[in-house]
């Protein structure tokens, strides 16, 4: 691995929530309708077809799959198929990133509007919702304005939770049996942060998409390292056979999928403007998220 930007992966419609397992990094091709994983020699391979969208990636402790989809609910692998977890439509109108801990426990950014309309200084509500093993489910944290990206710490003790719109990175304790107390700001930054992960020193590595940057930023919001990409950075994850590859999701502006491409799946598919690109970096991962 160098230590320049180079592409892993091209052919992607919409990526999101890279996650480094089994020396492969996994993904979400949101618009693509897929998740997908791939080694670093860039080959490729199906794991599943999602006609719901798939979007927060993450694993049980049994080593299934969890995928937060479009259709607001949580399907679960099992023998190979994938079945409804928990289903958070009655209350949610979209969710987004999601993170599981050692327990099993998922962890969902919800809300109750549509995001494609937020316009500062709107009246929102917006949510975590904790998703058991069990699939009994409910808000642990409430009051924000998009939650997005999401990471427990290494001890699993603390959740971190990008508020996008807010421009905040948000900390919480995670309670022993899975709940959440003492909210505070870990972080305010410039720009929205979108997907994040953490690495072994505790500091947050955000995407910062309208910015074009990805920071390694650590607790009180001083920037470390600002990381410049030609393509729109949306999430990032730390892996790689030491831990200290910094793979990044990013998207063509150019290519941004319109209201009727997103209502068209061959038009979708012909904007295949999404890639995968990594970089070395000093800072090494723990597998979270």
């Amino acid at each position: 691995m160098s230590e320049q930007i180079a592409k892993l992966l091209d052919g992607i419609v919409w990526g999101e929530s890279p996650r480094w397992r089994h020396d492969k990094l996994w993904f979400s091709d949101i618009f693509g309708k897929q998740v997908k994983n791939v080694d670093l020699e860039g080959n490729a391979t199906l794991i599943a077809d999602v006609p719901t969208i798939p979007s927060g990636l993450g694993w049980g402790e049994d080593g299934n799959l969890l995928i937060a989809t479009g259709a607001v609910n949580i399907l679960k692998q099992k023998n190979g198929e994938f079945q409804i977890l928990a289903d958070l439509s009655h209350s949610a109108v979209g969710i987004n990133d999601m993170v599981v801990d050692t327990k099993s426990n998922a962890y969902v950014g919800c809300y109750g509007y549509d995001v494609r309309t937020y316009q500062p200084g709107m009246d929102v509500d917006a949510w975590v919702t904790l998703v058991r093993p069990d699939g009994s489910f409910e808000k642990v944290a409430d009051g924000m304005i998009c939650p997005n990206g999401m990471v427990i710490s290494e001890d699993q003790k603390k959740l971190i939770v990008a508020d996008t719109f807010a421009k905040q990175l948000l900390s919480f304790d995670i309670l022993p049996d899975g709940g959440l107390s003492n909210r505070h700001v870990w972080a305010d930054l410039e720009g929205g942060p979108d997907g994040i992960t953490m690495d072994k020193d505790g500091n947050v590595w955000a995407a910062i998409p309208h910015m074009g940057i990805v920071i390694q930023v650590e607790e009180g919001g001083t920037v470390l390292q600002n990381i410049r990409f030609n393509k729109t950075p949306l999430a990032c994850t730390l892996g790689g056979p030491n831990g200290d590859i910094l793979f990044v999701v990013t998207v063509d502006a150019h290519k941004e999928l319109s209201e009727d491409d997103l209502k068209d799946q061959d038009a979708a598919l012909s904007k295949k403007g999404s890639c995968i690109e990594y970089i070395s970096v000093g800072a090494k991962g723990f597998g979270t998220p």
